[in-house]
């Protein structure tokens, strides 16, 4: 790789000046250049997941104050960012989960039994 490319792909890394808005105030799709959208299938099955992981912290919440479950380190409201990441690996990437990544978890594995 010649040092004027290693540059131009160093540069490409950096944020830019104006930030990247891909959905409108009004929900639409804002096309802007170098970045796509997943296909509907994909952000369908990232929801399904958000959903999940939502409905899972939820009843772990409600085991913990019966007494039913000892701890439940809950991730309410961070798990759109967990699937997003999830999501965004490749299958043979290595996940390593920690303290609140269950939702993390459970949405690599539903991307894995999806087609």
């Amino acid at each position: 790789m010649s040092h004027t490319h290693a540059q131009a792909s160093a540069a490409s890394l950096l944020p830019s000046e104006a930030p990247v808005q891909l959905v409108s105030a009004a929900g639409s799709h804002t096309p802007v250049a170098g970045y796509a959208l997943p296909d509907d299938a994909t952000l369908t099955n990232a929801f399904a997941a958000l959903l999940a992981g939502r409905r899972m912290n939820d009843q772990c919440n409600a085991l913990v104050r019966q007494g039913r479950l000892a701890v439940y380190p809950s991730s309410h409201g961070q798990e759109a960012c967990q699937v997003a990441a999830a999501f965004a690996l490749a299958d043979s990437d290595w996940m390593f989960p920690t303290y609140r990544d269950s939702v993390a978890v459970m949405a690599r594995a539903s991307r894995r039994r999806t087609p």
